[in-house]
């Protein structure tokens, strides 16, 4: 698959920054879909293949971490990398275990989630 045309799929239920990640991302030749929700995020990412996910920790209902281990649990692969604005060594590594490829705190610079899109992206 071509990296620079990869579906990436952005989870945050603040609409603001899933608007701020897709205007960015797509600047940088990416396909975005959204999700609000890490529920409708894993019902995407089993329904359609994604290249790479961009999730928000907290969220309601199901977290950007049981994203994670959902779509591990479903033998799903893609990269992960997960935002959050509360920073813990507990969800940390729990999220690493189960294969999270980076973590970013919120506020975050924007050039570098993108760098670091393309890093996840060049792995695959």
């Amino acid at each position: 698959m071509d990296t620079h045309c990869a579906p990436i799929l952005v989870a945050d239920d603040e609409s603001p920054i899933r608007e701020m990640l897709r205007e960015a991302l797509e600047l940088d030749g990416h396909r975005v879909v959204e999700a609000e929700d890490g529920q409708a995020a894993l019902a995407h990412a089993l329904r359609e293949p994604v290249a790479l996910v961009v999730s928000d920790i907290s969220m309601p209902g199901l977290s950007g971490l049981e994203l994670l281990i959902g779509l591990r649990a479903a033998a799903c692969r893609v990269p992960v990398i997960l935002m959050t604005a509360y920073t813990g060594h507990h969800t940390e590594a729990k999220a690493l275990r189960y294969g999270a490829y980076g973590f970013v705190a919120k506020p975050f610079d924007l050039a570098m989630l993108v760098s670091m899109v393309r890093r996840a992206l060049a792995t695959r």
